[in-house]
């Protein structure tokens, strides 16, 4: 399991730009005997009703890979996708991590 503690700019639903810590968390699980799936939990130290949880397969992840085409592997992605995110806290890389939560009512 690897993760990091961050904050990063959220877009609350109605539209305003607000920054809040983040602990983003991505592990690769083997359940099942050989099948593998792919786990990232985003939660949020100040609200503890800040939940996101996201399982992917590794059959649906090569899936993805192919209709988004991604160039690491299953096995890579938690690593590579930390190194990502960690660049993008040190403001190297060229990109930026947005997160738009929605209120469901």
């Amino acid at each position: 399991s690897s993760g990091i503690n961050a904050e990063w700019p959220l877009r609350p639903g109605g539209g305003s730009k607000s920054t809040r810590n983040l602990v983003v968390s991505i592990a690769t699980v083997a359940e099942h005997g050989e099948r593998r799936d792919l786990c990232v939990r985003i939660t949020s130290q100040s609200d503890s009703f800040m939940l996101y949880d996201l399982r992917i397969s590794e059959e649906d992840y090569i899936n993805l890979k192919s209709q988004q085409g991604l160039l690491i592997d299953f096995h890579a992605f938690p690593t590579k996708f930390i190194e990502l995110l960690r660049s993008c806290e040190a403001g190297q890389e060229k990109f930026e991590l947005h997160l738009q939560t929605h209120t469901s009512t």
